[in-house]
């Protein structure tokens, strides 16, 4: 499907091949981030958004997706299958299913748009990028970034010039995002709880005094 759609005419600049369509959504899906073309100019700003869902699919999990369609639909699932997704998105009880799914897109799209806020102050003045193209840019980038997906909307991909020569803050924050995506859901909960108890002393003890 996402081959199809690459294919597009809105979604490329110049039409391209089946078979380069096909590896590029086969990479994006399997967060690879090998393609054959040049992301930046083959891809219109639709094709970036049809590439950044693959990504996101493939980020999330192919499995994450089915089985919360699957419940969804189904309405009467299988205790075998509930409990096979349960391992597989942590969830500690059956009942709970549904809304871990949703709480793990949810989370995710929340860093994401951290992340892309984040990226967006530190795109350098000398790319001469609209508004527009900064905030393709930096969501962009923040998704691929948070999935280790390794694609880029920018000729040249993180070795472009104007980002060497710049300001380095736009590695520190990739940086920051590609950890946080490898070190998994779990612990990035674990991480938002434990800094959701500090905040909560902080501000009890200030309410102390």
């Amino acid at each position: 499907i996402g081959s199809f759609l690459l294919m597009l005419p809105k979604c490329t600049h110049t039409q391209i091949s089946y078979y380069d369509s096909l590896f590029i959504a086969t990479s994006a899906v399997s967060i690879t981030g090998l393609t054959p073309v040049d992301v930046a100019t083959a891809f219109t700003p639709l094709g970036l958004l049809v590439l950044s869902i693959l990504v996101q699919i493939g980020g999330l999990g192919v499995i994450t997706f089915t089985s919360f369609f699957a419940i969804f639909f189904s309405g009467t699932p299988s205790i075998y299958s509930q409990l096979l997704i349960k391992d597989v998105i942590y969830s500690k009880t059956i009942n709970n299913l549904i809304p871990t799914l949703l709480y793990i897109l949810t989370f995710t799209l929340t860093v994401e748009l951290i992340g892309a806020v984040a990226v967006y102050f530190t795109i350098p003045a000398s790319l001469g990028l609209t508004v527009t193209d900064k905030i393709i840019f930096a969501g962009f980038h923040s998704l691929c970034s948070f999935c280790n997906a390794g694609f880029s909307c920018l000729p040249g991909g993180m070795s472009n010039p104007a980002l060497l020569n710049g300001s380095q803050s736009i590695y520190v924050v990739t940086s920051a995002l590609i950890f946080a995506g490898a070190i998994g859901f779990p612990i990035l909960v674990n991480f938002k709880e434990i800094f959701a108890v500090w905040l909560n002393r902080i501000f009890s003890s200030k309410n102390k005094r």
